[in-house]
């Protein structure tokens, strides 16, 4: 019911525990009680009011509200656009390491004001650099204008009951690019490549970012679940050491 995340626990430099459903308030007051430092997160579905009751008992606070928006394989009306996308090259890398360690301000660490701004870069520095070495997803598609790297999206393949789906695991527009089209081409571009593979299309964001939930529905993608997500924090603050 309470597995350690690995990958976390290196970047945090402290354990980093998944808490997972179901499990309640006394189990990770027992598990937390042999811990001198310790990081805790798990996901609860809004219609569950009374599991965040119970969890909150245990340290656990709300720091985001997740939304989880799905469309089908239909084909997007094609667009005429200045950003070119295709899949990653080589030389593009070290554009999109930069664009990743300073892009995100809504994911889930980016929103807990317990943790260092630079240690939730860092999170999604090493999340995409985990794609550009072959460990994670199966795609890494990136926006080109005027000849920069402008932004990417990251894809995985997922069994839902009974379908395939294509899902994008992480986006990002670089902040100067912002408000260009970007994401526009990047999703549009997602929903071409994964439609003929695929029975359905998802991603997932946050309550709080209400541009890229704007983009979704304008893409044809509707809000299928939601979740709160829930963090603890055990013993000494995070530091921005963790983060170097």
């Amino acid at each position: 019911m309470i597995v350690e995340d690995v990958w976390l626990s290196t970047i945090f430099g402290r354990p980093v525990f998944r808490v997972g459903t179901g499990c309640r308030a006394d189990a990770v007051r027992a598990h937390a009680h042999g811990e001198s430092a310790a990081f805790y997160y798990t996901k609860v579905e809004t219609a569950e009011p009374g599991a965040v009751r119970d969890l909150g008992a245990a340290g656990l606070s709300v720091v985001d509200v997740n939304v989880t928006l799905d469309r089908s394989p239909a084909p997007v009306a094609s667009t005429t656009t200045d950003v070119h996308v295709d899949d990653v090259r080589p030389e593009q890398h070290a554009a999109i390491l930069d664009i990743a360690g300073r892009a995100f301000r809504y994911s889930r660490f980016h929103l807990d004001p317990l943790i260092p701004r630079a240690l939730a870069h860092r999170v999604k520095r090493e999340w995409i650099a985990s794609y550009l070495a072959g460990r994670r997803g199966e795609r890494l598609l990136v926006a080109t204008l005027d000849g920069r790297t402008v932004g990417f999206l990251a894809v995985f393949a997922a069994e839902v009951p009974g379908k395939v789906a294509r899902v994008i695991d992480l986006v990002a527009t670089a902040p100067e690019a912002q408000g260009l089209g970007v994401g526009t081409a990047l999703v549009s571009a997602f929903i071409r490549v994964a439609a003929p593979t695929s029975d359905v299309l998802r991603v997932g964001t946050q309550i709080a970012n209400a541009p890229s939930i704007r983009l979704y529905t304008r893409l044809g993608f509707q809000v299928a679940r939601s979740t709160y997500v829930m963090h603890a924090h055990v013993g000494a603050p995070l530091s921005e050491e963790a983060s170097s």
